[in-house]
């Protein structure tokens, strides 16, 4: 149990800072490397283990996890022309899946 929770906290500090850094100085860190689309694959596999870990009868956590594997993709499709809307579409799939893993 107590290695669910440290995994827990060290998902959630990764996660705070990528969300930091998606904004920090209206995005400049995102948008001179590979960072988004580093952070949709990372939420793509969030999204897909949302998807595969809530058993076959949870039909409200089944539909979050194909949400936020959409939202994922979304995110990497906006990333050239609506750079906000990228960047607020990965900051919603990067904190949303965590709840909902561990929280739920």
């Amino acid at each position: 149990m107590g290695e669910l929770y440290l995994i827990f906290v060290g998902t959630i500090i990764v996660n705070l800072t990528v969300v930091a850094l998606l904004f920090l100085k209206n995005g400049k860190f995102a948008k001179d490397n590979m960072f988004i689309y580093f952070m949709s694959i990372y939420t793509l596999n969030l999204g897909i283990t949302q998807y595969t870990s809530v058993p076959s009868n949870y039909i409200f956590g089944k539909i979050l996890g194909i949400l936020f594997i959409i939202l994922s993709i979304m995110s990497m499709i906006f990333k050239r022309k609506k750079f906000l809307l990228s960047r607020i579409l990965l900051s919603i799939t990067l904190i949303a899946p965590i709840y909902t893993l561990y929280l739920m």
